[in-house]
């Protein structure tokens, strides 16, 4: 029976992957490091803008001079501060879904 079809040897097990698809595979994974780093890079952004909103340096010089426009400024950054929070959630959803899993 010298004509087994079943080789002991292991070579009909071996997968052999086409350049072609390597290829493919280091330019996905490439793109997915750098969106990686963006949505990093973004999320420390909006993390520094929320500081900037609930710190005293986001209220504009002009309106300290009347009371009303003071108020209106606090409520707008409080609001803005809301807002980015909330998208801020998103994008660590996002990064969690995507990214840490």
């Amino acid at each position: 029976m010298d004509d087994n079809l079943y080789p002991n040897d292991g070579t009909h097990y071996e997968v052999t992957v086409p350049e072609e698809q390597k290829r493919e595979e280091t330019s996905e994974k490439a793109k997915a490091q750098a969106g990686r780093e963006l949505l990093t890079e973004l999320i420390k952004r909006w993390e520094e803008r929320i500081r900037f909103y609930d710190s005293l340096n986001s209220i504009d010089v002009d309106v300290a001079d009347t009371p009303e426009k003071h108020q209106l400024q606090v409520l707008a950054n409080k609001q803005t501060k809301a807002n980015l929070l909330t998208e801020l959630d998103y994008l660590e959803g996002l990064k969690q879904q995507h990214i840490d899993s």
